[in-house]
């Protein structure tokens, strides 16, 4: 489960809302907390959709100041107990039955330190509440050490020790953080650069006993002098198995540009360089491999070049501790910002929304829609042929190689010598198969074909379709129906022959 909170500076403002809608996109958070929205609860509550939450709670703000909110996915249940103007307090637990109930507070400080002292009274009192595994997330306005404040002149050290005596009396533990030092940045240059970590999350003994390995991460901004804080809930180690392969997906989107044309029948005969079915196999290897690179550059690179000047910006604030923010930074602020509006632009193309034209601006229903397709078309986990399901990765994983190995298995032998008679050439055949291990040694000549697993083309040469390689190796009976002997794939099937 991810958590985040952020002071938005005003979420009426549709690039900070942009930029809101990316990251929550980006980080997909079961729950969200909002500071400063600077708008009324109702214009706060109609963003859930646009945003991808099914729940929002907010506290409308005064005039053009303050202003909270509270959102959360449909995998939570969110039980809002408490609230003020500056705090939301609720219980939180998984949507499935029998789940661990927990309790989350978003807070936020006051702004002027003469009314902070309000703030940590208040605090003592919700610690009061009867609770057990509790997690308070906010901008709190404050720093705990004098490490956490840069500026030219120092912190009062007495407005750092009420807010670490409030901390003590709450039984809070500091969370921790990664990513750039400081969550808040005043943008100024020079000496009058002022910078701290104001935003953090904390957590008391039960809740850290729960989930033992919680990580919380600063996310740079552009819209706000305030980083995300995303805090991922993990009970367990988890394992990073990485991702495989992409696999091809043919874009509608591609066929908007003015070089598609000339590069589809570029590519169709560079590939085509032999005749019948090879060739065609050939040429369509080739189209995908241009299209995919093709694609990425002209379409498919937005997101990542918006990751990567995330990251640039990223590293260059957290060099940027004596002074403020350069005339490269503001380039790269400017450079994301463009890159995030051609990201919604593209994703109008993705939703395959195809009567609406230009000039429609409702691009919170461009990106339901796409989201929405998203949602569908994942695979939360698979269900046996008995009807139930698989709960584990490694459960999964077998499913598939069960499910694979059982539908290329042989149904028995069927004579083709039918099909035989009208091949004119018995020396050659190329056979489509598909197999689960890697390398096999084929006939007298002991020529190796190396495929791996998935569709893939190999050649037989001999004499004879009645070929037996000696010991565990490969037995080919009539007509190359069926393929014998291998441990690990038991009999594999030839769904085609040809020439």
């Amino acid at each position: 489960m991810n958590c985040m909170g952020w002071n938005g500076r005003g979420l009426g403002n549709q690039p900070t809302v942009r930029e809101l809608r990316k990251v929550v996109k980006q980080e997909g958070p079961s729950i969200l907390f909002v500071m400063e929205t600077k708008i009324s609860k109702e214009r706060v509550e109609s963003l859930k959709i646009s945003l991808g939450f099914t729940g929002c709670f907010g506290v409308s703000s005064e005039g053009l100041s303050g202003g909270i909110a509270l959102f959360w996915s449909a995998d939570v249940v969110v039980d809002v107990k408490n609230f003020s103007s500056c705090h939301i307090d609720a219980m939180v637990r998984k949507d499935i039955p029998n789940s661990f109930e927990w309790r989350f507070t978003g807070f936020y400080g006051a702004p002027r330190a003469e009314d902070r002292h309000h703030s940590w009274r208040f605090l003592r009192t919700l610690f009061e509440i009867k609770h057990s595994a509790w997690m308070c997330l906010g901008d709190f306005n404050e720093t705990l050490f004098a490490s956490e404040h840069f500026s030219k002149s120092a912190r009062p050290e007495w407005q750092m020790r009420a807010f670490r005596e409030v901390a003590d009396y709450c039984s809070f533990t500091d969370l921790g953080w990664s990513g750039v030092e400081f969550t808040w940045d005043n943008g100024q240059t020079g000496e009058s650069n002022v910078k701290a970590r104001l935003d953090r999350a904390f957590g008391n003994a039960e809740f850290l006993n729960k989930f033992e390995y919680t990580s919380v991460r600063h996310i740079v901004t552009t819209e706000s002098d305030h980083c995300f804080l995303s805090v991922n809930l993990r009970e367990h180690m988890v394992e990073d198995r990485g991702r495989g392969a992409r696999q091809f997906r043919y874009e509608n989107v591609w066929q908007t540009h003015v070089d598609y044309d000339q590069l589809v029948l570029s590519s169709w005969q560079k590939g085509a360089g032999t005749d019948g079915l090879g060739g065609v196999i050939q040429a369509l290897n080739t189209m995908q491999t241009n299209l995919s690179s093709w694609g990425a550059k002209e379409f498919g690179d937005l997101a990542r070049k918006g990751r990567k000047l995330r990251q640039k910006l990223e590293r260059m604030r957290s060099r940027s501790v004596g002074r403020g923010p350069t005339d490269e930074e503001k380039a790269i602020v400017k450079q994301l910002r463009e890159t995030l509006r051609q990201e919604e632009i593209w994703m109008k193309q993705r939703s395959r929304v195809q009567w609406l034209r230009e000039g429609d601006r409702n691009t919170a229903y461009f990106h339901s829609q796409a989201a929405q397709r998203k949602r569908m078309n994942k695979i939360s986990d698979l269900e046996r042929s008995d009807g139930t399901r698989c709960s584990t990765w490694e459960e999964n994983c077998g499913e598939i190689q069960s499910f694979y190995q059982n539908l290329y298995l042989t149904q028995g032998y069927k004579p083709m010598e039918e099909l035989l008679d009208i091949v004119p050439n018995r020396s050659l055949v190329i056979a489509a198969v598909v197999i689960i291990t890697s390398t096999y040694t084929v006939g007298k000549d002991s020529k190796c074909i190396q495929m791996d697993c998935g569709f893939r083309l190999g050649k037989y040469e001999g004499a004879g379709y009645q070929q037996i390689v000696s010991n565990n190796q490969l037995r080919f009976d009539a007509g190359f129906s069926k393929v014998m002997g291998f441990d690990a794939c038991r009999d594999i099937k030839f769904y085609a022959i040809c020439q």
